[in-house]
Parts: structure tokens; sequence; C-alpha cells
């Protein structure tokens, strides 16, 4: 059954203003509150009402002025030297769509950004570059293209481009606008700066990532499936040949036969 939407209908405010009440709402107001059935049909629609419009972003038309910014604002005095993607409906709070932020992050070759941290979570994505690095609570990650990073929301971390022949842009993604409307954001500079990495590179990787497969090593006719790294050692390796007996598909109960009488 289809209610049909009408905001005159029971269920819905539909309170009608007379001079008592607008004397009541007026009390009301000089202690900061307010009758929620004033309101009401206003914060909670009948269904959702976005004001994020559609929107596409090309690469090839925004990567001419990512690399411009390069010319025009030191890293230093950015902070980080980003382009971000703004939705025409939602650019009083910077977000590309509904309350999440990205932009286009450029370093230049040998180039570091200072430390930080922020109550916002955030993500990466290198679009180009073979020097890219990031460093999260004292672990220095290096990354490449199509690789995925992440830094959690409060952690100390910093960017940089050990290239010395090219710079690198990644794509952020943050939820800063999302933190902004709860009221909950703050942004703080690392107070030597830099932070000191630890001695070991990736340890991270090393340490969790035994069980993901690296980009482009699906197994398959001309294909050797490659071992994830582990602690200590510096590359991957040929996995060893499963001497294992073959499992027996299993079946589902969309698959399963059923008999006949």
């Amino acid at each position: 059954m289809t209610i049909e939407q009408d905001d005159t209908m029971l269920g819905r405010a539909r309170v009608s203003d007379t001079p008592e009440l607008t004397r009541y709402y007026e009390e009301l107001a000089t202690l900061d509150a307010g009758a929620l059935w004033t309101v009401a049909n206003d914060i909670e629609p009948w269904y959702p009402q976005p004001r994020s419009v559609p929107v596409l972003w090309r690469y090839a038309d925004l990567r001419p002025l990512v690399h411009k910014a390069l010319g025009l604002v030191a890293g230093d005095d950015a902070g980080r030297r980003v382009v971000m993607l703004v939705n025409p409906g939602r650019r009083e709070v910077s977000a590309a769509a509904g309350l999440l932020y990205t932009g286009l992050q450029i370093m230049g070759p040998g180039e570091a950004m200072t430390a930080h941290r922020h109550q916002a979570a955030a993500l990466r994505f290198v679009h180009e570059g073979t020097g890219a690095w990031t460093i999260v609570d004292g672990q220095k990650l290096k990354v490449g293209p199509r690789d995925f990073a992440i830094t959690p929301n409060g952690t100390w971390h910093e960017h940089g481009n050990d290239a010395d022949d090219a710079p690198v842009i990644w794509q952020d993604g943050l939820d800063i606008p999302l933190v902004n409307a709860l009221d909950a954001g703050f942004y703080e500079v690392h107070p030597e700066l830099y932070q000191t990495p630890g001695k070991v590179i990736n340890s991270s990787v090393l340490t969790y990532a035994a069980n993901l497969l690296p980009y482009g090593a699906a197994s398959g006719p001309g294909r050797t499936r490659r071992c994830s790294p582990t602690p200590g050692s510096p590359r991957t390796r040929p996995c060893a040949a499963s001497r294992r007996r073959p499992r027996a598909p299993r079946t589902t109960g969309s698959s399963r036969s059923t008999p006949t009488r």
C-alpha cells in the first residue's frame, strides 16, 4: 500500500498558527528552544532530497591544472597542494558529494609536506608517479600508481615524493564536511614539523599483508602466482605448488538439483 505524501494528513505536522501559539513560540525562543512541529516537515522530508548534483570530473581535463599548481604555490605555504573537486550544490561545505570531500594532490620531485593530524579520516589513491610515500604514526609506506593507502583519523601523517624526475599525483578522500557538520573537526601541526620514521619501510605491509594478492598477480595461463612478502623478505617469491587434494565445488541452494519422483 502506498501512502499519499500529503503534509496535511494525519501523522504529519499540521498545526495552524494562532495568536496564542505565536506568543508561546516567542516564550520558547527566549530560552533558546522551539516547537518541533513548526519545522518537522522541513527537517524530516518524505524522501531524501540531496543537495549534490550529478557532476563528471575528467582526470584528463584536471591534470594540466593540477600540474600548473606546482609553479604557482609552494608546498610549505599551501600545507597540502590540492585541487579539490567541488560539487556545485555543496560549495558551502567544499564537498564533492553529500558530506564527503575529495581532491587531487600533487608533490614535486624531492618534495615533502609537514606532518599533521586531524579528526577527519583519509584515504589516498595514487594516479601517477613512482616516488610517493606517506608516514603514519612513524611508519613509512611507499606507494605507486594504483596503490591505495588509508590514514586513520587522529594519526600523525605526512607525505612526500622521493623521485627526482617526476611529480606525484594522488587522490585524497576525507570526511571533512561530515566531521565539521558534527562540530568535531580539528587540525594540529606536528610539534617537530616532521616525524622520525621507523627503520623498516612498509613495515605494516610486511606484517599484515600476507593475505593480499598484488595487482596483476592473478593466477591463470602464462602467469606465475606470487606470494606476499613476509617480515624481513624484501621481495615476493613464487608460491610453492599446493599438494592438497582439490576440494569439490561447493553447492548452493540455487544450484542443487531437485530429485525427481
